[in-house]
């Protein structure tokens, strides 16, 4: 009888440090991916800031930003010696057009458009905007709110879309779905909408 309560008592202890090495595993892991990610969307924030220094008569950044589409561009909010705020947007990387011609003998796959990134960035490459001339992170959220007042905001953060400067709101709407907004800097008006149905509802 004693042996056999110290052989469960030994399986018990067994399986509580198992159990903790793996919630000790999964907190590690996730916390390395979280690391990985944060530092993914700020890598090469510090080029980019000296590049900004360097080509334009800037004296501080505020604020940067990393937007992904056909290009990646970081954007910044920087103000100049007068204390002025300007918002740059600086493409890092840039589109090499394949060969069109169909006898070269190269492969079709060294025919696709090739992104790389830029080697270097010259201020004639730069979007810099007057920031006081252009919608808030604020305003363009309240007007946002005023259509959608029950959706909740998931992020909010400067992009750039189909070659015009803009504000991206993700956020879930009252009907489920995902959605990503883009609206003008100009007048905070949606220039593009996509909606995506969500698989699972995640309830409170």
């Amino acid at each position: 009888m004693k042996q056999q309560s110290l052989t469960w008592f030994s399986w018990k202890k067994l399986i509580i440090t198992i159990i903790i090495i793996v919630i000790i595993s999964i907190a590690i892991y996730l916390f390395m991916m979280n690391k990985y990610i944060k530092a993914s969307k700020t890598e090469g924030f510090d080029h980019t800031e000296s590049v900004i220094l360097h080509e334009t008569k800037m004296s501080s950044i505020q604020d940067m930003y990393s937007y992904q589409d056909d290009i990646l561009y970081h954007i910044a909010y920087a103000l100049d010696k007068n204390e002025k705020e300007w918002l740059i947007f600086v493409p890092k990387t840039e589109i090499i057009k394949a060969n069109d011609n169909k006898d070269d003998g190269k492969d079709k796959k060294d025919k696709e458009n090739k992104v790389v990134e830029k080697q270097e960035i010259t201020e004639k490459e730069l979007i810099i905007l007057d920031a006081e001339k252009l919608k808030t992170q604020t305003e363009i959220e309240s007007a946002w709110q005023k259509e959608c007042n029950q959706c909740v905001l998931q992020s909010s953060l400067p992009a750039f879309v189909d070659d015009t400067p803009a504000w991206e709101l993700t956020y879930i709407d009252d009907n489920n779905r995902f959605v990503m907004e883009y609206r003008s800097l100009e007048d905070s008006e949606i220039i593009e909408q996509l909606k995506l149905r969500r698989k699972y509802n995640v309830k409170g």
